[in-house]
């Protein structure tokens, strides 16, 4: 028998981060997670009145913790992802070792 394959997607939104689980053989989702970003959404580093809006690189790496974490604990076979996926609207996020080094 075939061992299943599963990739993890990672969207970063402008007021989220969604990370789903899918079979990469079938397309079939197998798990999701939604994590808002806690800065962002307390309004802080943004000023409308100057039509300026920032956020925070730590809601970034928060909510990417927790909506991977919300993925996984319905998914038991973490193991089994040979993937990940990431795509962002209007911020840039890569993946880097230790010393700040990207890793692609």
């Amino acid at each position: 028998m075939t061992k299943e394959r599963f990739a993890l997607g990672l969207d970063f939104g402008s007021d989220s981060v969604r990370a789903l689980i899918v079979n990469v053989d079938s397309g079939q989702e197998e798990a999701v997670g939604v994590a808002e970003y806690p800065r962002w959404k307390d309004g802080r580093y943004s000023d409308p009145a100057k039509n300026q809006f920032r956020q925070h690189p730590r809601d970034y790496i928060e909510s990417m913790q927790s909506a991977i974490k919300q993925a996984l604990s319905s998914f038991e076979r973490g193991e089994e992802i040979i993937a990940i996926g990431i795509d962002t609207t209007g911020s840039t996020v890569c993946p880097v070792d230790e010393a700040g080094i990207p890793l692609a």
